[in-house]
């Protein structure tokens, strides 16, 4: 940590992960927009004769989203707990301890699984034609975002002294 990091730098740091945070919620909605427009034409999402199996890609996007977001909320948990640890308070208090870029690559890494999970769903969904997947993992991809927003008290309580609050 910087000793000097003032409250103003930590909303400065909390602004920038919550635009990272936005491209990354809306990225995939809109790689499927697109994908979607271009093919729309051609007949290639698969209804019938799938070259996959709905349910069998279903399991598939199962077994690897819950791995995924297993690991997306530790490193969740890791940034939200940061600055609350009697170790980091003891950093803190000697004038090192975590920074914001390493709070911010927590969250990063944590959006990052649970995006793959939903790219994932959405190349299963171009095969397997499973809308029911794709709904699914949708849902499951704004829900793991929305429990990993970027909260104000995680970066304040990287300042010296604060309280995050």
């Amino acid at each position: 940590m910087n000793p000097a990091l003032t409250a103003d730098e930590a909303a400065t740091h909390q602004r920038s992960a919550m635009v990272i945070w936005a491209a990354l919620l809306l990225g995939p909605l809109v790689l499927a927009v697109v994908v979607r427009g271009l093919v729309e034409n051609q007949n290639a999402i698969a209804t019938e004769g799938a070259p996959l199996d709905p349910i069998l890609s279903l399991l598939v996007w199962a077994v690897v989203a819950a791995s995924a977001l297993a690991g997306a909320f530790i490193f969740r948990a890791r940034a939200a707990g940061l600055a609350d640890t009697a170790e980091t308070r003891d950093e803190m208090a000697r004038g090192q301890g975590p920074s914001p870029a390493t709070l911010i690559t927590n969250l990063v890494v944590a959006w990052a699984l649970a995006e793959g999970q939903l790219l994932l769903a959405l190349a299963l969904y171009f095969m397997s034609g499973s809308l029911l997947l794709w709904w699914s993992a949708l849902i499951l991809h704004v829900a793991a975002l929305a429990g990993a927003f970027p909260q104000k008290s995680w970066f304040t309580g990287l300042v010296p002294g604060a309280s995050g609050e």
